[in-house]
């Protein structure tokens, strides 16, 4: 469960609400906000597999969280989370040479 200051703006607070119910309990609630709406149907149309999907839903709530508490109105969409980490994953990696590296051949001796 996530821990929530008590400042912490309302969206904040029903943000995490939604994320734990998605990750550990399951919805039961009949009501919710116009943008819990969208998240829910994005994450949805977003297909990840299983375990690889609780791990970016995971890292979605941490992002989510962090942004909201600087004062973002708004929680970003899921598949906007998912563009923004694989764009941090490409831009970690090593950039690779236009021509492979040479191969030493052989030398065979008999």
């Amino acid at each position: 469960m996530s821990i929530i200051n008590p400042m912490s703006s309302p969206t904040l607070a029903q943000f995490s609400v939604l994320m734990d119910e998605l990750l550990r309990a399951g919805m039961r609630r009949a009501n919710f906000q116009s943008w819990e709406i969208d998240i829910l149907l994005d994450i949805e149309s977003c297909q990840i597999p299983g375990a690889a999907k609780r791990k970016a839903l995971w890292e979605y709530q941490n992002a989510v969280e962090a942004e909201l508490e600087t004062g973002v109105s708004v929680p970003m969409r899921f598949s906007d989370f998912l563009k923004r980490r694989e764009t941090a994953l490409v831009e970690r990696m090593p950039a690779r040479s236009a021509s492979p590296a040479p191969v030493k051949p052989r030398i065979r001796t008999h």
